[in-house]
């Protein structure tokens, strides 16, 4: 009978195992094929990441001040301009031991995230659900492949906070159950697991926590309501009341770990004043951005081949357009049958309830998840989203709601397993293998989100001298591009002065962020270019005005080739 039970848990865990590195196929296959020569991203956002990531390392091993970046110099609290990425440096770093390779150390920390994320859905399937073998893994296989998530975190790494969820909603159900079965002790360590990584987890990515925060006070709005609609608000609130020892260590410690959170952000929040409303507005999803998935997802391409095919014999011609590939803010939706599947799971929980979990609490989650989908919208110039956007706190910090579809994969996810769930309790293997299939597929995208060259981004930084011994702070002046491009401008020298400040661990007043600090003045980043003030001119006026003008040099990338000069000279 022991070998039996081993023999079935090493079957369980190879199984386990497989599905990992076949999710993983799915989502680096295109890394794989090019020997990661070609990576995620591009040389904008991306190098920004991967010079906050890199700060993370200095942090740890170099002495660096936390919540000061080597850019935007001499401003302090630096890291309060962008998300954190604070768990994400520690995976960075450990990967810097192995690649010693900044560009393929951030791909890797994506794959770090992307097993952790498999191995905490499922885990959370487990203990809290206690869902199926088959049916936690189907779960945790799209929660890892999500078209929306591939597409999305390949562009902005801090999406995949999202897998960092389940681990919180596993400490907050394993200490709140201690703490039931009298187990007290154990129960406020978990419970201080949980607040502590709670907090880390807003100093690594803040949408996807706000998002986490404000679905828990959804939830607890939905339980209140429906409480007091079925009569038994008094019930509910004496049994919840018991456990106020409990709350109290849970909320008190999370107050103290969240201080180094706003130590830096609400200083920054002060300073910037976040978000305004119209900007909000502009990355608000429609209605059928619930089903935005991209013309490069496999469904949609078999899709219009199809149609393509069907015009061809009858009209002579494609019926169908096919377009460029274009990334935008709102490539956030599902596939239909993921999201037709995951809703017959949601509405299969409130109608029959699981052997863990009652009827009312599906039904609770199902009328919290719809209510966030309908707050998310925006109707011509109407949206729910303006009351939040005023009265919530916290909310101005948001920019792209649309984001918001990304953090609901997670209970998109939980539902499907839940329909999994009830497909294999009614033995309707052959319908559950084909739905299955069919799902997964819907998650492959060939969306060409590979933009890094590994080659041409590191040949421009070896391509680098040794710096002057005068220079302690530097700019950059780059080569204008031969098309005017407004992203290039932005972006480009200010993105390159970012990572080589942390690689080189020298200040640079440079940068660009999600904010940027009130005299900012680096965009366009040009020396000679007609209608552009020098780069050099405007450091120096910068530089004098804060007071740091000697050691300031000019770091020229022009012309693929680098050099450096004094720039105390320049009138």
């Amino acid at each position: 009978m022991s070998r039996f039970i081993q023999r079935h848990a090493l079957q369980k865990l190879t199984f386990l195992v497989v599905a990992i590195l076949t999710s993983l196929v799915i989502c680096y296959r295109y890394q794989i094929i090019n020997q990661f020569s070609v990576l995620f991203g591009d040389d904008y956002d991306t190098v920004i990441e991967i010079s906050i990531l890199h700060h993370w390392k200095n942090v740890f091993f170099n002495g660096e001040t936390w919540s000061s970046t080597q850019y935007f110099f001499p401003y302090l609290k630096t890291l309060g301009y962008n998300d954190g990425y604070f768990l994400f440096g520690i995976l960075y770093s450990i990967s810097q031991f192995f690649t010693k390779n900044p560009f393929i150390s951030n791909d890797v920390t994506g794959i770090f995230l992307h097993i952790i994320g498999f191995c905490l859905f499922y885990i959370m399937c487990r203990t809290v659900f206690r869902f199926q073998f088959i049916s936690s893994i189907f779960g945790s296989f799209i929660f890892a492949t999500s078209n929306n998530i591939w597409i999305n975190s390949a562009h902005h790494i801090q999406i995949l906070m999202i897998y960092f969820i389940p681990a919180l909603i596993i400490l907050f159900y394993i200490s709140r159950e201690n703490y039931i079965s009298g187990n007290r002790k154990r129960s406020y360590l978990y419970a201080l697991c949980c607040s502590a990584l709670c907090a880390a987890c807003f100093m690594t990515g803040y949408y996807i926590l706000w998002f986490f925060v404000f679905s828990i006070c959804i939830l607890l709005a939905t339980i209140f309501t429906i409480s007091c609609i079925r009569g038994n608000i008094k019930s509910v609130f004496n049994a919840e009341i018991k456990l106020y020892s409990y709350y109290c260590i849970l909320l008190s410690s999370f107050i103290i770990f969240i201080v180094p959170f706003l130590y830096v952000y609400l200083s920054k929040a002060r300073e910037t004043g976040m978000h305004s409303w119209e900007e909000t507005y502009a990355y608000l999803p429609h209605p059928y951005d619930l089903l935005h998935i991209g013309h490069w997802n496999g469904g949609v391409i078999f899709a219009i081949s199809v149609l393509n095919q069907l015009g061809q014999w009858g009209v002579g011609r494609d019926l169908v357009l096919r377009t460029p590939y274009h990334f935008s803010e709102l490539l956030v939706g599902f596939p239909p049958v993921t999201l037709a599947l995951a809703f017959w799971g949601a509405w299969a929980g409130t109608r029959y309830g699981t052997a863990r979990y009652s009827r009312t609490i599906w039904l609770i989650f199902s009328v919290t998840n719809i209510i966030i989908l309908l707050l998310c919208f925006k109707l011509g110039p109407l949206s729910l989203w303006q009351l939040v956007f005023h009265l919530v706190p916290g909310a101005k910090g948001l920019r792209v709601v649309s984001r918001f579809f990304l953090y609901e994969t997670l209970p998109l996810c939980i539902a499907l397993s839940l329909a999994c769930d009830f497909l294999l309790q009614r033995r309707q293997y052959v319908l559950t293998t084909v739905l299955l299939l069919i799902v997964v597929c819907e998650q492959v995208n060939s969306s060409p989100v590979l933009g890094l060259s590994l080659n041409r981004e590191q040949a421009l930084y070896d391509s680098v001298p040794d710096k002057p011994a005068q220079c302690k702070t530097f700019v950059v002046a780059d080569t204008p591009p031969a098309v005017p491009d407004s992203g290039y401008d932005l972006y480009h020298g200010n993105s390159f002065a970012m990572l080589y400040s942390e690689l080189a661990q020298i200040p640079t007043p440079m940068g660009f962020s999600t904010f940027n600090p009130p005299d900012w003045d680096f965009s366009s980043p040009y020396d000679g270019v007609p209608g552009v003030t020098d780069i050099a001119v405007r450091a120096v006026h910068y530089a004098s005005a804060h007071n740091f003008l000697p050691g300031l040099c000019e770091l020229s990338i022009t012309k693929n080739t680098a050099s450096w000069r004094n720039l105390r000279s320049i009138p």
